[in-house]
């Protein structure tokens, strides 16, 4: 590696948290979108942390339009 070629950064979002307000990040359905690369692309992973059990995630239509505009944005 050459020592005098500057290296370039940039700043890169790679998650959003869609929570109610009220509770923020200690909304129990709060729902994380994240980028990931694992080296043949990147791909978005959307998950609930507050819930368990099967993995289910569950959106409701209030949230859908917020949900797709975060992985939408992650993606561009």
């Amino acid at each position: 590696m050459d020592t005098n070629v500057p290296v370039v950064l940039e700043k890169k979002v790679t998650q959003f948290t869609i929570c109610n307000n009220e509770d923020g990040l200690c909304d129990e359905d709060r729902i994380v979108v994240s980028l990931y690369d694992d080296g043949d692309g990147e791909y978005v992973q959307v998950h609930q942390p507050g819930r368990y059990g099967d993995g289910n995630l569950s959106i409701t239509a209030d949230q859908w339009s917020i949900v797709q505009d975060a992985i939408d944005e992650l993606l561009s």
